[in-house]
């Protein structure tokens, strides 16, 4: 970080820079750029024909619709101003795991707020009974399995309408550090899925772990 940075303000409005001026080969920036284009992902422009997770099939059922994907798209900051950007850069797209920096921001902006007393207290301290629904279409197709009898498929919907949180005596030690740290080893059911989802995902299958362990004790990837 030096004196020079500039921090740019909400909204649209940040400012551009020649390359040179911020001591950038343009040459090189150009190159770059052009490597990025070249090397789009090779995912299909519907993103619901394509299983990112890799999750097990009775698992893997997408939650609502999927926006088709833009092209290849970016911008080069530089001390806070922008010197290059190709594609659609207003175009509102899926992100994925971009998404960690996002919450990794907010969790240190919730702190500096007074939000979060401490990583290390509990989360269910701060639940307010709060919880996340369905969307009335997702409702209606659950109610449709159960008015089927169709057992298998509901058990793949999920165990009812909404989201679990944190008021199991299991789910009641975690702590916004073992979120924070992928090793809250949380349980219930999160958008009509289970939370072994997670579990394995990049493991071998000879040492696969079979059992929950303790919160804080235990690292994993998950999506919690």
């Amino acid at each position: 970080m030096t004196q020079d940075t500039h921090f740019p303000p909400p909204g649209r409005n940040w400012e551009r820079r020649a390359p040179e001026e911020l001591g950038v080969d343009p040459g090189k920036l150009q190159a770059a750029v052009q490597f990025a284009v070249d090397n789009e992902v090779d995912w299909p422009t519907d993103l619901s024909q394509q299983d990112v997770g890799e999750d097990a099939r009775q698992w893997s059922t997408r939650l609502g619709r999927f926006k088709d994907r833009g092209g290849p798209t970016g911008l080069v900051l530089r001390h806070g101003y922008i010197i290059a950007e190709w594609g659609e850069i207003d175009r509102v797209d899926l992100t994925y795991s971009a998404t960690k920096s996002y919450v990794a921001t907010m969790a240190g902006l919730a702190f500096d707020r007074g939000l979060i007393k401490s990583v290390d207290d509990p989360v269910a301290a701060a639940e307010t009974g709060v919880s996340i629904e369905y969307s009335p279409r997702a409702v209606a197709a659950i109610q449709r399995l159960r008015d089927r009898g169709d057992d298998a498929r509901l058990n793949t919907a999920g165990r009812g309408i909404g989201v679990d949180g944190f008021d199991s005596t299991h789910n009641a030690s975690i702590t916004w550090r073992h979120l924070l740290q992928q090793t809250n080893e949380w349980q219930g059911w999160l958008c009509g899925k289970p939370d072994i989802v997670d579990w394995n995902r990049d493991v071998e299958t000879a040492v696969a772990r079979q059992e929950r362990k303790a919160p804080g004790v235990h690292w994993e990837y998950n999506d919690v």
